[in-house]
């Protein structure tokens, strides 16, 4: 019980203050200026040029080992997938997209 205290409290704190994979599928960012934006925004607030379609998510997945079964992002050396819990060497076929 109080595990699953803990880790909602991690996962919530992480949301208000801005990070965790949840808040990076909420935002964009413009490639001139560098201001963010929601998702569903198509131009930026500040200098008014069109958005990116992809999200801070969508970036950060490009860089890093991606589970196929569940969409998430993995660190290097991880060896289960903390979303879906499979063994990352040996049912989870990785793509790491350029």
């Amino acid at each position: 019980m109080i595990q699953k205290r803990t880790d909602w409290s991690r996962h919530e704190g992480m949301r208000r203050y801005g990070f965790g994979i949840q808040t990076m599928r909420q935002l964009k960012v413009c490639r001139i200026c560098g201001a963010p934006a929601r998702a569903e925004q198509n131009f930026c607030k500040e200098c008014g040029c069109r958005l990116p379609e992809e999200t801070l998510y969508d970036t950060y997945k490009k860089k890093h080992k991606v589970c196929t079964y569940c969409d998430i992002a993995l660190r290097d050396d991880a060896e289960y997938c903390p979303q879906c819990g499979r063994k990352v060497e040996d049912r989870v076929k990785l793509r790491v997209v350029k």
